[in-house]
This record gives structure tokens, sequence and C-alpha cells, in this order.
């Protein structure tokens, strides 16, 4: 299976989930396999979160052997000017912890596996030698002592999704997110939604390389034949809106797009020019030639009507004529 598909449902099921407490800003495969701002022009604060997926079971001993807790923890040491929130582990299944105890006076220990299946658990709730364990780990890689690891920041998720049935699963809920906020909606425009939010979601992901000195070189700068790709991309997801003229829609394409070129204080303008241009100046530019071909149209026409009725009227003279 695509995991980047999984991921894009894990994206908007966390998207539905924060919607009405936070405007937040998703960022996928750059910082992280999945980073969230609180929010969306100026973040304050950052969650950065590894989304883990299997088949069979995910262990805490396959997440250290993985680097994945140390990857996460390494993300604390950013030079960026955000606030850490959570460093989030994300699974599909249980998150297994084998936990090793003395279990009588002669010393020998009992193991036994205890498996996380709640949605959210703290690593400081651990057991002490399961925590000993990762804190060895994170200052081995991280190059410190471990007394100054923290894992309050840590935490692992369970998701709900699965890996064969993600996609049906988070479409049953933006259904029933949209319904709960717009009750007068259509199944047909919901599913349209939906698949435009997958559609432009997926291949953004694909096809988008982000440079790693984004930040300091400013905006990026496409070609022509970039800009001819995107735009028709932005065409066939426009399409998928059963609206005239595909309105909204078209302009959410464009600005998902075209985003990352035109960056937030330039994008409204640049919808306004290109939807001017692509749709009402077409429709300008073409409005004197309707108007004077109309008139022409109706001239013929009466001039195609007149000469019907004169025939009609000969053939109506010629049959009486013959009658007579």
């Amino acid at each position: 299976f695509n995991r980047f598909e999984i991921q894009i449902s894990q994206v908007l099921h966390l998207a539905i989930e924060l919607y009405d407490n936070l405007n937040y800003l998703f960022v996928l495969d750059h910082y992280d396999d999945i980073t969230l701002f609180d929010l969306e022009a100026e973040p304050l604060a950052v969650s950065y979160y590894q989304m883990k997926t299997s088949d069979e079971k995910i262990t805490i001993e396959s997440a250290i052997k993985e680097n994945w807790i140390s990857k996460l923890y390494a993300q604390l040491n950013r030079p960026e000017e955000w606030l850490v929130k959570e460093l989030g582990l994300i699974t599909n299944m249980p998150l297994e912890l084998k936990i090793r105890t003395v279990s009588d006076k002669k010393g020998k220990q009992k193991t036994h596996v205890e498996k996380l299946k709640a949605e959210r658990t703290q690593f400081t709730s651990f057991h002490e030698s399961i925590q000993k364990k990762i804190k060895a780990d994170i200052a081995k890689k991280c190059h410190i002592s471990e007394n100054e690891v923290d894992l309050s920041k840590l935490a692992h998720m369970r998701t709900t999704l699965t890996i064969t049935n993600h996609r049906d699963l988070v479409e049953k809920e933006m259904s029933d997110f949209l319904y709960n906020k717009h009750p007068k909606i259509t199944v047909d425009t919901v599913k349209s939604i939906f698949a435009a939010m997958i559609e432009l979601l997926t291949r953004r992901q694909a096809c988008e390389d982000m440079p790693k000195n984004a930040a300091a070189q400013g905006l990026p700068l496409g070609n022509l034949f970039d800009f001819i790709c995107i735009q028709s991309f932005v065409l066939f997801t426009s399409n998928l809106i059963p609206l005239p003229g595909a309105s909204g829609g078209a302009e959410l394409a464009f600005s998902m797009y075209f985003g990352r070129y035109f960056g937030d204080k330039r994008i409204l303008p640049a919808i306004l020019l290109w939807r001017f241009i692509v749709y009402y100046g077409a429709m300008l530019l073409t409005a004197p030639f309707s108007y004077y071909t109309k008139g022409h149209k109706k001239e013929k026409l009466s001039e195609q009507i007149e000469e019907a009725e004169e025939e009609i009227e000969k053939e109506l003279d010629m049959i009486q004529a013959e009658k007579a």
C-alpha cells in the first residue's frame, strides 16, 4: 500500500477533529511526516508527528531501533523560534511495551507485554524501565546526557484508521462533518468536495519538493512549463465541482496548487486576476461579438421564414389551381 495515502487520511482526520478549536496549518513530509502549526499566518507553536503503519505489530523496540523516537526528539533542537508543543508517534496498531519485572526473591525475571490502545498516551506514563531505555537511546543518538532528556512532550497516538479502510473511514468523517455544518448539502456535493481534497493533497504530496532553504530564499520560482502543467490540474479539479463556473472550487484549486508561488499576501490578487482572465475576461471579450451576431442571426432567420412562407403560398396556389 502507499503509506502517503494513509498519511493524508490521518491529516484530514486531525483537521476535522481540530477544526472548531484551532486555526491550524498542516505541512506534510517537510519538517516531519506531519507537522501541525497552531496558526496559519504567524505560527507560534508547532507539533511534530511520525506516522508508522504495520499489518502485524509495532513494538517500542522497533521504534527505538528504527530511530523514530530519537528523530522526533531531535526536533527540539531546531533553530526556529517556534514553541514545540508535542512530539507524537502515531501508529495504526497498538504500541507494544515488553516489561521485565523481578518476580521473586531469587531474582527471576517475569516478562509481560503491555499494549497501548488508548487514543493518546504520554511517554512519562510508561513503565520506569521503558522510560530508562528510551532516555538512554535518545542520549546516545542526540549526544546529550540521560539527565537532560525530557520525555514530557513525547506521546503515543493510536489512530482509528486502518490500512485497508482508511479512505472510507475518513470520507465518512468528512461527510458527517459537512452535514453537521451544512445540513442542506447534497450527497453529490459532499463526494465532490472530498474527491477534490484528496486529489489536491495527493498530487501536491507526490509532486511538490520544497527546497531546504526555502525560508531563506523566499518564494520559489517556476518556469512556464510548470505553470502550464499546474493549470491543467487546476482545470481538472475545478471540473469536479458541480456548480456554474465551478464557483468556489476553481478558486480553492488555484490557491492549493499555486499558493507556494504567490504566498499568503499575493494569492488573493492572483486569484482575482486569473479568474478575470480565464472566465470573466473571456465573457467580456466575446460579449460584443455575441451581440452583433445575435442581430444578424435574427435578420437571417426572418429572411428564411419569409422565404418559407412564400414557398408555402406558391404550393397552396398550385394545389388550388390543379383542383380548379
